[in-house]
């Protein structure tokens, strides 16, 4: 008997959602319910990210991303979600929007002020000894880079100016991060592992319900690439990128996940401490998928939302294919691109590593199993 294509055991719908949960998985969680008082039921959180298709043929599809405002007592805090991957115009717009406030929190893995040209969210560099995540960091830079070539996009560490004096990192160092890893038995690859284990039909994520969808939606991604269609590329892959915080939240279960919920409460902590020192108008930018889990925690601290506004991400023209890279032009500017060049040569060095044959492996703490 014939399986059904929308069992656990379906691969294609999996094989295309992946890249989306690594585009998102630089920062997302939940925390566990025991120890994190709930918003009333009745306070509905809106949607941080969402794809407006538009009616009209003379105007464009967008990919929005919000901005939820609260105010307790005076303080006013600013939640400002992000695309890691968007339009150039988009992080103009968040530029200047940061300027008009006393503070803006800001995720990083790791250490403060990245290095210029810097192409994720994590500190300039993991540990070298760290073998496991600077793998891991690889494999999420080349997809970027790769997703970044073929859509015509900016990459947010490219864009947004990290140096502004009003500019506070908020998240958890290196040590922290494996700290929490290790205790939390999790990996930087949880989201995606437990969203493995899920139906695609329960998940409901536009373009993916089952492997015949999935199928279609592949169809539709490749006849795009072939024609250099970055628009058509934008408005396949946008509508599944508007499910993903959704997604997380679906995934992450009771326990949450590192990647979200623990870095969230630095995030709490940071404001506490701005606070005491006396701002009264609180930015905080992190990943869109963050902020259901952090507009809960404001609430629950007796927080109001004011109001909610959105920003264009991805301006998504209708009418004639805009054109983007070829599959041959992208690949040669990919090889003209050192962190391309970088990430390549680390990828391939650590198949050798993990080969039968090959010699010991270094563990996070620099020795030899």
């Amino acid at each position: 008997m014939k399986k059904s294509s929308t069992t656990t055991g379906s691969p294609l719908w999996r094989l295309l959602l992946a890249p989306f949960l690594i585009a998102t998985s630089q920062a997302q969680e939940k925390a566990p319910p025991a120890q994190t008082p709930e918003a009333p039921p009745a306070v509905s959180i809106p949607d941080y990210i969402r794809f407006s298709r538009a009616a009209d043929p003379t105007h464009s599809d967008k990919l929005e991303v919000g901005v939820g405002h609260f105010e307790k007592d005076g303080v006013k805090v600013s939640l400002v979600g992000a695309v890691h991957i968007g339009d150039e115009g988009y992080y103009r717009k968040l530029n200047e929007l940061f300027k008009t406030f006393d503070v803006v929190l800001y995720e990083m893995v790791g250490q403060p002020h990245p290095s210029p040209g810097a192409s994720s969210l994590v500190g300039p560099e993991a540990p070298a000894t760290d073998g496991g995540v600077r793998t891991t960091m690889d494999q999420v830079h080349l997809v970027q880079n790769i997703v970044k070539s073929f859509l015509k996009l900016e990459f947010q560490m490219d864009a947004i100016d990290y140096g502004a004096p009003n500019f506070q990192h908020a998240d958890v160092d290196w040590d922290q991060f494996h700290g929490l890893l290790e205790k939390r038995q999790q990996s930087m690859f949880t989201l995606i592992e437990r969203a493995m284990t899920k139906s695609p039909a329960g998940l409901k994520i536009p373009g993916l319900e089952d492997d015949a969808a999935a199928q279609s939606t592949l169809t539709t991604l490749l006849n795009a690439l072939s024609a250099g269609d970055s628009s058509g590329l934008k408005r396949t892959v946008a509508p599944i990128l508007a499910e993903t915080e959704r997604l997380i939240f679906e995934v992450e279960g009771e326990d949450g996940t590192v990647l979200v919920t623990e870095r969230n409460k630095v995030v709490l902590e940071k404001l506490a401490v701005s606070v005491a020192q006396g701002h009264r108008n609180i930015g905080i930018f992190y990943g869109a998928g963050h902020m259901p889990d952090l507009e809960k925690r404001l609430l629950a601290e007796g927080f109001h939302r004011t109001g909610m506004d959105y920003l264009t991400a991805w301006d998504i023209p209708q009418g004639a294919p805009a054109s983007g890279s070829s599959p041959l032009d992208a690949v040669k500017t990919l090889l003209h691109d050192d962190k391309v060049i970088d990430s390549l040569f680390d990828g391939l060095r650590s198949l050798l590593d993990e080969s039968p044959g090959a010699g010991p492996t270094q563990t996070p703490g620099g020795k030899a199993p």
